[in-house]
């Protein structure tokens, strides 16, 4: 499942709560994230949380952060491999029309999932993960980071 495969309600976005990050090596947009849910849901197999976080200086400018975990395992610290659940987190610059994706380093960092309660539709987590930031220097960026979201709706597949 990724949140392209499931049909939330159109009409709101789901979820309340933040997802708090910071980004290492001088970043050149942005050091703090400070993300709100715009997409919390689950199929009971998988959960995906999509986050967005205005550019405090550009109203125009959006970072989003996202990531997918495994439902069925809630409470468990999952260590970042390549093709397996956890995703490792995708982040992303938005600016006007200009979409920036930046992929995680493969195999680096983990998502710690201290509480996950599909009844409550809640989420308490800590993370780290790694991107490259190829427009500048291909500098190594590290984002580590707190989630504390809640109001998960259950969602049924397309």
């Amino acid at each position: 499942m990724s949140i392209k495969d499931l049909k939330p309600d159109a009409q709101k976005k789901s979820g309340t709560g933040t997802l708090k990050a910071t980004i290492s090596n001088d970043y050149p947009h942005a050091r703090e994230y400070n993300g709100e849910p715009f997409v919390f849901v689950t199929d009971n197999k998988k959960v995906a949380l999509f986050t967005t976080d205005e550019f405090p200086d550009d109203p125009l400018t959006k970072f989003n952060l996202s990531l997918d975990l495994p439902a069925d395992k809630p409470i468990a610290k999952y260590e970042f491999r390549s093709g397996s659940l956890p995703t490792p987190p995708s982040f992303s610059r938005v600016q006007g029309s200009s979409h920036t994706v930046y992929g995680s380093d493969e195999n680096f960092g983990y998502l710690n999932v201290i509480d996950l309660d599909l009844s409550k539709g809640t989420l308490k987590a800590d993370f780290i993960f790694a991107y490259t930031d190829y427009e500048n220097d291909g500098k190594r960026h590290e984002v580590t980071g707190v989630i504390d979201v809640a109001g998960l709706e259950v969602i049924t597949s397309k």
